[in-house]
């Protein structure tokens, strides 16, 4: 809670609130539990505290119950000036982290287009007309029945 307190302006604060946001939901989706994980067990020391859109931070680090596990490997970068992102990556026994080669074990960090991302899309099943045009006859405002 101090880490967020810190910035001394309200947008600061909010930026380092949805950062630890991130950094939270980064981690629970990358144990494959969800909201079956308790957040209040999760704290994190942050090292760098500004990002930016040009760099890829890898210094942050979680402490689960107090306890500092440096198995894990947050990813943060900032989208914008309004959003940053941050992946999570848990190292096995033979991960080194990077301080070996200088770099995450883990795959790093892309910013994908949407031509990327469908570049190998392929169609699961037939046009079907008439989905589409029984579509095409909602109402764009729901009703209040």
């Amino acid at each position: 809670m101090r880490t967020i307190k810190a910035p001394l302006t309200e947008k600061g604060q909010l930026a380092m609130f949805y950062r630890h946001w991130c950094l939270k939901e980064s981690y629970v989706k990358a144990l494959g539990i969800g909201i079956g994980f308790t957040l209040q067990r999760l704290d994190f020391c942050i090292n760098t505290h500004e990002l930016s859109t040009q760099t890829i931070v890898q210094d942050t680090q979680v402490l689960v119950d107090n306890e500092s596990d440096e198995s894990w490997i947050f990813e943060e970068t900032c989208l914008d000036q309004d959003h940053c992102v941050v992946t999570a990556c848990k190292c096995d026994e033979q991960c080194n982290r990077k301080e070996t080669t200088g770099h995450s074990p883990c795959h790093p960090f892309v910013v994908q287009t949407i031509n990327t991302l469908l570049s190998g899309a392929q169609i699961q099943s037939g046009e079907d007309i008439q989905y589409w045009e029984k579509f095409c006859e909602k109402l764009d405002q729901p009703t209040g029945r």
